[in-house]
């Protein structure tokens, strides 16, 4: 989803040999380099629990379930290339990693730039605000009425998810330590992200803050797809439809959701949407 909660800001590389086999085969294009290397670069932005690194080891939703899915076509290792948020579909564009595999959020001006793979999930946003809420922050629409401070992490959906459903006063900062600072410190009444992020703060040590009711995004009177996917390069249908067919695959199975389960997502984040239906 690419809220920068420890985002590196220069580019590294870990590779991690993955389990299991699978075949090699297929025509040419970027699917079958790929599978002559053998290896997949896996493009994160270093966040809990959507791609990180572990000890050296790629891990989150997006890395696990591309691994499986690479595995399957043929694809046994993985790389992961760390790249602050906004700067993942630049580095795809030009060659730095293979595929996004960090739960990036769908929206109009990202469908021109890459391919999408269908939708991996459909996260609620929440907001974390001052213990208590003393302000009575619960939704953008509220947020707008009220006429409210808030603060979202740069390059995040909850920036738009704001401004379509008529917040006029938000701003960015450059991450969700510097959200969380902002909000305590008062110069915001609340702060913008997803469901799993704020729950993962919720559990955390800071006292003074706390999480409201997650809900689906509404703007301009309709409720906000709200989906995220995995990315590839312009011109690359055919590993974008494989991977596709292994994806679908997954969800059929429940194996999807056995994968990112232990990193907080629950049936709930789960969707159907494809890739022609969120873009």
């Amino acid at each position: 989803m690419g809220t920068g909660a420890a985002v590196a800001a220069a580019a590294g590389v870990t590779a991690y040999q993955l389990n299991g086999g699978g075949t090699s085969g297929g025509s040419g294009g970027l699917l079958q380099q790929l599978r002559d290397k053998g290896t997949v670069r896996l493009g994160i932005a270093n966040e809990k629990p959507f791609g990180y690194l572990d000890g050296g080891r790629p891990t989150g939703a997006g890395p696990e379930v591309a691994k499986e899915i690479f595995k399957r076509l043929g694809v046994p290792r993985a790389k992961a290339v760390t790249l602050d948020f906004t700067a993942l579909v630049p580095g795809l564009k030009s060659g730095n990693c293979d595929v996004i595999a960090a739960s990036m959020n769908v929206h109009p001006d990202r469908c021109e730039q890459v391919l999408f793979s269908d939708a991996d999930f459909r996260i609620k946003d929440a907001f974390l605000v001052p213990r208590g809420n003393p302000r009575g922050v619960a939704t953008y629409g509220n947020v707008a009425g009220k006429k409210l401070k808030l603060a979202v992490a740069n390059g995040e959906a909850q920036l738009e998810h704001a401004k379509s459903a008529g917040v006029r006063d938000v701003a960015t900062v450059p991450d969700v330590a510097a959200g969380l600072n902002a909000v305590a410190q008062g110069r915001f009444d609340a702060f913008a992200t997803t469901r799993l992020i704020a729950a993962q703060i919720a559990a955390g040590e800071d006292s003074s803050l706390e999480v409201t009711k997650p809900f689906q995004p509404i703007g301009d009177g309709k409720r906000v797809r709200n989906a995220s996917a995995f990315a590839f390069r312009l011109g690359e249908e055919e590993l974008q439809k494989a991977f596709n067919d292994e994806l679908r695959k997954l969800k059929k199975s429940g194996e999807f959701l056995r994968l990112v389960r232990p990193f907080g997502f629950t049936e709930a984040d789960m969707t159907v949407l494809t890739a022609e239906e969120i873009c």
